[in-house]
């Protein structure tokens, strides 16, 4: 798990949706805004700062 996802009920989410966590990355990244977000290094950045 990344970012600020409650890690607790992770694993019982997962089984109870009946998906793997490959699975559910894929479709949590496909829903990221390409304007707001890029990859780097292999993890999720914001484009541009908010602050």
């Amino acid at each position: 798990m990344t970012g600020n996802s409650p890690k607790k009920y992770f694993a019982d989410f997962l089984q109870f949706t009946g998906i793997d966590e490959e699975t559910f990355w894929q479709v949590i990244d496909s829903w990221r805004s390409p304007h707001i977000w890029e990859r780097a290094n292999g993890e999720w950045k914001l484009r541009h700062t908010v602050y």
